[in-house]
């Protein structure tokens, strides 16, 4: 069932063109709708111009539906009517000055889901939450009733929720079918045919112009007489050569209408991507990197973690992971001040990534904050900031004036530029579009420094990560492998104990049901030994009993 139309929309911003949709898109009641394109390509405009809050410049939109939002730019706010129930969501049910980014969010989800909606818009509801909150969100988004339509940079979330994609590319609106790695496929085999189609069009047109060419040079040699001709032989052949000339020109004025019928293919555009590069850097080839020993985080009103042990060795990536609130930035804080109880390596340069860009200064360009901690020439600050897409006179834009995706390039760009070899990044996705994900992720995985990043990025925790480093219930354990490796260990230790439960439970039955057969004979038994030996078999079975309830 169809409850929205989309037909040849446009928007602009000013005299530039953000988006335009050619044909006609269509929503359903049970779509799964992932909006994606880079950063400043309208999604969140797209998500507006749907809510009815901006305008279409040309085009319309169809519908007569209950439309909900989950907004970036807006606090949730609990009404009379707001009946849900917060506590699945890990919150209570008051708004405080004091809440986190990822509290604030729940709420707002929590808010939308508990209404009912044909069609719910969500700007990039993952930000903020961690792991299970994402895994929770999921799980909602794939059981609602009604439509949802969401802008997110989270390809794995895009990956386990989406049903079809919409991409915003060189102002272009476009729809795919399938979760996002099914969009990359299908937009991969469209490039290549556009591809195609420009190079066997750019080729049927040079040729037929060289014919074009070559017909209008055979006309016109064929207007001059042959010099060993005198012009008596030459004017007895006129009419003869006129005819013959006639029919070439002929043949170059069908050549040229073949030319001006083609088809006109539009070479596929590639647009830039950012290129990080983190090649500087000097090996450790210490025991340890970094080691915690008994470390320990008491906040005002909790404790954050107590009694951390644990050692990164020289070239380790390891993914700090954790639920929000549980201390991931404040031990990436602590590593970077070496607080009591934590060593770093002494040959170790700290390159460290604040989730806050507070080592950025807001007053500074761009190459004034990176060219500050670099060891490399301006000239090659230049080059690098340009492979991360700012070029020429952009480099000297003051740092307050940047998108929030930007100032994270220019923060990793000052880890990059400079000797270090420990990078201490929290969240490095947050911001970036999915291409500049991408583009870092690559780098950081072939970086052969050591690597402690927190993140709720899953692909790039599966991606990067050689160890995982969980802290859950005041306790910091670090595991080898990835986040999917966590999953499975843990998924297979549930499953034992699982069955290890199983087969308690029915033992205790086995038991159960022979003490109910020994009080039975205990009752009209009246040999003596007969009857001591029951007792001895009651006692025994109590026992047995008591240690498989302990266990």
């Amino acid at each position: 069932m169809t409850i929205l139309e989309m037909n040849n929309i446009q928007k602009y911003i000013k005299e530039r063109l953000l988006f335009k949709l050619e044909g006609r898109i269509t929503i359903s009641k049970n779509d799964r709708i992932g909006i994606v394109g880079l950063n400043g390509a309208g999604k969140s405009t797209f998500l507006s111009v749907l809510a009815g809050k901006a305008e279409l410049d040309a085009g319309t939109i169809s519908h007569k539906i209950n439309m909900i939002e989950i907004s970036q730019n807006e606090e949730a706010s609990i009404s009379v009517e707001f009946s849900c129930n917060l506590s699945k969501w890990g919150i209570g049910k008051e708004m405080h000055a004091g809440m986190s980014g990822g509290e604030k969010m729940r709420m707002k989800i929590a808010e939308a889901l508990d209404r009912p909606f044909d069609l719910l818009l969500a700007d990039e509801p993952t930000s903020h939450l961690d792991l299970s909150g994402i895994t929770k969100l999921e799980q909602e988004i794939k059981n609602v009733q009604g439509a949802v339509i969401i802008v997110s940079h989270d390809r794995a979330f895009l990956d386990a929720v989406c049903t079809k994609m919409i991409e915003i590319d060189n102002e272009r609106m476009i729809e795919y079918q399938g979760n996002y790695s099914a969009y990359l496929e299908q937009k991969e085999v469209h490039l290549n045919r556009a591809q195609f189609e420009y190079d066997e069009y750019t080729r049927e047109k040079s040729r037929l112009q060289q014919a074009f060419k070559e017909k209008q040079s055979k006309a016109k040699t064929m207007k001059k007489k042959p010099k060993r001709m005198s012009y008596k032989e030459a004017n007895l052949g006129a009419e003869k050569a006129r005819s013959k000339q006639a029919k070439v020109n002929r043949s170059a004025k069908t050549i040229e209408k073949r030319i001006e019928q083609l088809e006109k293919k539009e070479k596929p555009i590639q647009k830039d991507q950012a290129i990080f590069d983190a090649s500087q850097h000097k090996r450790i080839h210490n025991k340890f990197v970094i080691k915690m020993e008994l470390v320990n985080k008491q906040m005002v009103d909790r404790t954050l973690f107590k009694d951390l042990n644990v050692m990164i060795k020289p070239g380790m990536k390891v993914a700090l992971i954790g639920n929000n609130g549980i201390g991931k930035s404040t031990l990436l804080r602590m590593i970077a001040k070496q607080e009591v109880g934590i060593s770093v390596s002494g040959i170790c340069k700290i390159g460290y990534l604040h989730q806050t860009l507070n080592d950025l200064n807001q007053g500074q360009s761009i190459l004034e904050n990176v060219l500050e901690t670099s060891t490399y020439s301006q000239e090659k600050v230049r080059t690098i900031l340009a492979r991360m897409l700012f070029k020429r006179d952009e480099v000297h834009k003051k740092v307050s004036v940047l998108s929030g995706g930007e100032r994270v390039k220019v923060a990793l760009a000052k880890c990059f530029v400079s000797d270090a070899n420990l990078l201490l990044l929290d969240e490095p996705t947050n911001y970036l579009d999915i291409p500049t994900q991408e583009s870092l992720q690559k780098v950081l995985k072939e970086y052969p420094g050591t690597i402690l990043f927190a993140t709720h990025d899953r692909r790039l925790i599966n991606q990067l990560a050689t160890y995982t480093l969980l802290i859950e219930n005041e306790k910091g354990l670090l595991h080898e492998g990835n986040y999917d490796a966590l999953l499975k260990r843990r998924q297979e230790r549930q499953t034992k104990e699982s069955s290890f439960i199983d087969s308690n439970e029915e033992e205790l039955l086995k038991i159960e049901h022979e003490l109910s057969e020994v009080i039975g004979k205990l009752g009209y038994i009246t040999d003596l030994s007969v009857k001591q030996d029951l007792e001895n078999r009651y006692e025994s079975l109590l026992k047995q009993k008591r240690e498989l309830k302990v266990t």
